[in-house]
């Protein structure tokens, strides 16, 4: 079965597969997770897919901020040379938002290597709506203004019954999370949203696609995730009640559709 390297425009993690060498413990009872939940990473160890172990590779806060444009081709090229140095031959790619377009890239531009995708939230251009949030995006990220970026970007990427179900308290401490960790180049990312048209690379995709549309979504359009799986050759669309960030707001739901689409490719 092929490894899965995950694209995320801030991050790239490699996750390949490995075989249970002795029977797992019975799961402890949990509570049903609601939406919203997990609005904050957890201290401890993140969820993953079953029958899997992720190496992590180099992410953006260890290197310098970019001194020239990003590229879609720079950035799927990276991305494949990273699966080069965990030594990995063909491999799944998971692209998250502005990854999925990257991930579209390279399985474009190296084809024998990428054996499935996998498309969260992604959009292939900038539609109306995404030009209007990246404009206003990109002019608060240049004032430096963190706090005025956080409300923004929740605002923006929360569905409404994740953002409605957080307290007064809750809210405010997603919010001081958010406004410390906003990435220094998030300037250069919103450029590169403005640039990106991967119009052209879909019709030749030719590895299983799924193609994740979140239904409550103010970044990218579902209008925009539809078009994708009709699109990509054979490509399966599956849908998640939510805002732009499911991994949060429905993360065993996102991570169940995932494991089970690679399980089968």
């Amino acid at each position: 079965m092929a490894d899965h390297v995950t694209s995320h425009p801030a991050r790239t993690h490699v996750r390949t597969h490995s075989p249970r060498l002795r029977p797992r413990p019975a799961p402890r009872p949990r509570r049903r997770q609601q939406p919203g939940q997990h609005l904050r990473p957890h201290p401890g160890r993140s969820r993953r897919p079953p029958h899997r172990r992720r190496h992590r590779l180099p992410r953006q806060r260890r290197h310098p901020r970019s001194t020239t444009p990003l590229s879609v081709d720079d950035l799927a090229d990276q991305l494949v040379a990273a699966a080069d140095a965990e030594g990995l031959d063909r491999f799944a790619l998971s692209g998250f938002s502005l990854g999925g377009s990257v991930a579209i890239r390279a399985a474009a531009r190296h084809p024998e290597r990428v054996t499935a995708l996998v498309l969260t939230a992604t959009f292939q251009y900038r539609d109306n709506r995404l030009a209007l949030a990246s404009s206003v995006w990109r002019k608060i990220a240049a004032s430096g203004d963190r706090e005025t970026l956080a409300e923004f970007l929740l605002m923006m990427a929360l569905g409404t019954q994740a953002l409605e179900s957080m307290s007064s308290e809750q809210l405010q401490e997603t919010l001081g999370f958010a406004a410390a960790t906003a990435a220094d180049g998030s300037p250069e990312q919103v450029d590169l949203v403005g640039q990106v048209d991967v119009r052209d690379d879909l019709a030749g995709i030719k590895v299983p696609t799924l193609v994740i549309s979140t239904t409550d979504d103010w970044v990218t359009s579902t209008a925009l995730h539809r078009r994708l799986a009709e699109t990509i050759p054979g490509a399966r669309l599956a849908e998640i009640a939510g805002g732009h960030l499911p991994m949060l707001e429905r993360t065993d739901e996102w991570l169940q559709l995932i494991s089970d689409f690679l399980g089968k490719h």
